[in-house]
């Protein structure tokens, strides 16, 4: 996780294209009536609880049950990494 993106690496190749859906599902959502009013802290929470228990359900059911805590654990563990990458991205020149 430390190595620098490779578009020719299978895994950077398959976390970018999963990273691009979810952010246009979210941009779709964002647009949508059901959004529309939130406001920004709702938005930010509608997001959040909709797309982290997305997320965390898909990941649960294809994990056995014993190793649920383990998977918790490293969806936290990851999240420092995952935004240093958005960092570094919105800091790239375009």
């Amino acid at each position: 996780m430390s190595e620098p993106f490779s578009p020719d690496n299978q895994f950077d190749a398959a976390a970018e294209a999963m990273r691009k859906r979810i952010v246009d599902a979210i941009i779709a959502e964002r647009e949508g009536a059901l959004f529309r009013g939130l406001g920004g802290s709702l938005e930010m929470s509608a997001i959040l609880a909709g797309g982290l228990t997305a997320v965390v359900g898909a990941l649960l059911c294809t994990t056995r049950p014993e190793g649920h805590d383990v998977l918790m654990k490293a969806i936290a563990d990851y999240l420092p990494h995952a935004r240093a990458n958005i960092t570094a991205m919105m800091e790239a020149p375009s």
